[in-house]
């Protein structure tokens, strides 16, 4: 009878031993998993924001884009411009006398300077 009740107290053991065994196994996996649900969680929000912010600098790409298309159109029309560009032939006598016109030099005096 000793024997038996050995033998039961035994298996009592081993079933138990296999029960924490499986216990706590269970219990790191659930642990695991929740730190491993985090982790994803705040993967998805760095992709996010990442994400975000290539959009972002997508939109400002096309700006600068669009700006250097505007900058390189405007200096294909002024280098058109400068070849159309229709120049005054003018002598010096008439340069001179435009130059005198405009100045205080040139000008004719008063009146009462003459006096």
């Amino acid at each position: 009878m000793k024997i038996i009740k050995k033998i039961v107290a035994a298996v009592v053991g081993i079933f138990a031993a296999i029960a924490g065994v499986l216990y706590l196994v269970n219990s790191n996996k659930s642990k695991k998993q929740s730190e491993l649900n985090d982790k994803i969680k705040n993967n998805n929000d760095t992709i996010e924001k990442i994400e975000e912010a290539v959009e972002v600098m997508e939109q400002k790409r096309e700006a600068i884009n669009d700006q250097i298309t505007d900058a390189v159109t405007a200096v294909q029309d002024l280098k058109e411009a400068k070849e159309n560009l229709v120049v005054e032939v003018r002598d010096a006598v008439d340069a001179k006398a435009n130059i005198l016109n405009k100045t205080k030099k040139g000008r004719k005096p008063n009146n009462k300077s003459k006096k």
